[in-house]
């Protein structure tokens, strides 16, 4: 909640800041009342593209704290005492602790509607957290069947998915760069 508040803060301080540039100069010749004019008219769409990234933001907030989750889990799977488990063992765990948090994230991801802007960006989540869910699910089949290639195929999956989180991250840095907006607390 603190980081919405900070986040909503931010936004309107640049927003205020934005327009806090003199405006005692004089233009220099005739075309200066057109330039400004053009500015003027560039503002507050520039406004509004910083205004929905923030609210892209601020939705997203509950998406990233279960990708966060999910990154922990699958982290987790490499903790020696989970090698000692059995692969019928390994793929309940994975069914009942990983596979939720996979869907979880796919379902927050899939009640966001973003600004057109965003939306491009929005749909690599949408890929990603789709990798996650099949990657998961693939995983557990194959433990199932003891198929050991097929764990790593579908590990390949898990992969693929975390190089489009970092796309995405990558994609939302530019547009924060753009709107002046400091992300850098804000990805996972």
């Amino acid at each position: 909640m603190k980081k919405e508040v900070l986040l909503a803060g931010l936004a309107v301080l640049s927003i205020s800041l934005y327009g806090c540039g003199s405006k005692s100069e004089t233009p220099a010749n005739a075309t200066a009342p057109q330039t400004n004019t053009q500015q003027q008219a560039a503002q507050p769409k520039e406004d509004a593209g910083k205004e929905a990234l923030v609210k892209y933001l601020e939705a997203m907030q509950p998406a990233q704290e279960a990708n966060a989750e999910f990154i922990k889990q699958i982290h987790a799977l490499n903790d020696p005492a989970y090698e000692k488990l059995t692969d019928a063992q390994k793929a309940e765990k994975i069914k009942t602790e990983l596979l939720p948090k996979a869907k979880e994230l796919q379902e927050k991801l899939k009640a966001i509607t973003p600004d057109k802007e965003l939306s491009a960006v929005h749909e690599i989540r949408m890929k990603m957290a789709d990798k996650n869910v099949a990657g998961v699910t693939d995983i557990i089949t194959a433990l199932e069947a003891e198929d050991m290639a097929k764990v790593v195929a579908a590990d390949d999956l898990l992969k693929e998915a975390q190089e489009l989180n970092k796309q995405a991250n990558s994609e939302l840095q530019g547009m924060a760069k753009k709107y002046n907006l400091d992300m850098s607390k804000k990805e996972n």
